[in-house]
C-alpha cells in the first residue's frame, strides 16, 4: 500500500528553528504546519527503525505512517510526548507492529515482533529491576534524557539535535555536559542504594571519572581497596556512553509502553496527509472514518514521561 507524504513545500514560518516541544504542543492544538515539520525531522529515523520490525520497504512505509499517525491522535487528546519526540515515535511504531502480529497481518512481521506479541505483558522488565544505569537514565530531567538520547545513543551532530531543541549548537554541548554529569551522579546513586557507606564517596567518584589524571583522596581509595561494588562501578562508569548504548537499545526499554485503544478520534480528514495511507485517503474523501488500525494503542506516554 503506499503512503501519502506532504514534502512541506508549503510549510511557513520559521518551523525548522521550533524546538520538539513546542512543535509538539502546536500540533497538539491542530497546527498542521507543526505536525508536518515533526514528520520532516524524524520520518526517516523512524522508518529506519520500521524496517527492521516488517518484511519489505513498502510494510515499514505503513508502519511508520501509523506510527505518526497515532502519535499525532495522542497529542490531540492532550496526551503523547512533551519534548522527547523521537523515543516516543519508537515506542508507538514497536507497539503498532505487535498489533500486527496479534491480527491477520502476522505474517507481514518479523519473528522478533511475533515472539514480542506472544508474551504476556507482565513479561516486560519493571524499570525498577533493570540495570541500575538504565534506572538513572530514567530518573533524569526529560530534556537532559532527550539531549543524551539523541547525542549518545543515536550518535547524532549536535547542530541535528540543536535543530531538535531549538538550542544554539553551543548551549546543546553545555546541556550534554550537564546531563552526562547528572547521569553519572544518578548512575552512582542507584548503584548505591542500600548501601549508606558507599554513598558518601559518590561525588568524589564522579569526579574522579570526569578528571581521570586527578589523585583520588586518601580516603576514597581505601574504600576501593576494599569494597568490590565501587571498583566495578568505577570501571563501569569509565565507558558509561557505551553501556548506556547497550542498556537502551532502540525498540527495548524506552519501548516497553502500553498498548491501549484510542477514544473519540477525529476524522481522517483532520490529519495532515502524510498521516494516511493513501487507500485510506481515498475513502476518506468520501466521508468520514477512523485512522487507526482496529486495534489501536501506542498513544500512552512511554514509562518516565513526565505529565
Amino acid at each position: 500500500m503506499d503512503v501519502v507524504v506532504v514534502t512541506g513545500a508549503g510549510t511557513a514560518g520559521t518551523a525548522g528553528t521550533e524546538p520538539d516541544a513546542d512543535l509538539a504542543a502546536a500540533a497538539g492544538a491542530g497546527d498542521e504546519r507543526a505536525s508536518d515539520e515533526l514528520y520532516r525531522r524524524h520520518h526517516a529515523a523512524v522508518l529506519g527503525y520500521a524496517r527492521g520490525l516488517v518484511r519489505d520497504q513498502y510494510l515499514a512505509e505503513d508502519l511508520a505512517s501509523e506510527a505518526f499517525t497515532r502519535t499525532l491522535a495522542a497529542l490531540r487528546q492532550g496526551r503523547g510526548p512533551r519534548e522527547a519526540c523521537r523515543p516516543y515515535l519508537y515506542t508507538v511504531v514497536r507497539n503498532a507492529a505487535v498489533d500486527w502480529a496479534r491480527t491477520d497481518r502476522r505474517t507481514v512481521v518479523t519473528d522478533q515482533v511475533a515472539e514480542w506479541a506472544d508474551g504476556p505483558p507482565e513479561e516486560l522488565p519493571d524499570v525498577d529491576e533493570m540495570d541500575a544505569l538504565v534506572r538513572a537514565f530514567r530518573s533524569l530531567p526529560e530534556r537532559w534524557q532527550t539531549v543524551l538520547w539523541h547525542t549518545v545513543i543515536e550518535d547524532e551532530p549536535v547542530q541535528r539535535v540543536a535543530e531538535i531543541l531549538g538550542m544554539e549548537a553551543g548551549a546543546v554541548a553545555q546541556l550534554s555536559f550537564r546531563a552526562r554529569e547528572g547521569l553519572r551522579q544518578a548512575y552512582l546513586a542507584a548503584s548505591c542504594e542500600g548501601h549508606p557507606d558507599c554513598a558518601e564517596y559518590t561525588a568524589q567518584l564522579a569526579a574522579s571519572v570526569r578528571r581521570p589524571g586527578r589523585r583520588r583522596s586518601r580516603a576514597l581509595r581505601r574504600h576501593l581497596e576494599s569494597c568490590e561494588r565501587c571498583r566495578r562501578t568505577a570501571e563501569e562508569m569509565a565507558d558509561l556512553n557505551g553501556r548506556l548504548r547497550r542498556a537502551l537499545p532502540i525498540g527495548a526499554v524506552l519501548l516497553a509502553a502500553p498498548t491501549a485503544p484510542f477514544g473519540g478520534l477525529a476524522p481522517a480528514a483532520s490529519f495532515p496527509a502524510w498521516a494516511v495511507p493513501a487507500g485510506v485517503a481515498a475513502a476518506a474523501a468520501a466521508g468520514v472514518l477512523a485512522v487507526l488500525f482496529a486495534t489501536g494503542g501506542g498513544g500512552d506516554d512511554p514509562p518516565g514521561t513526565p505529565r
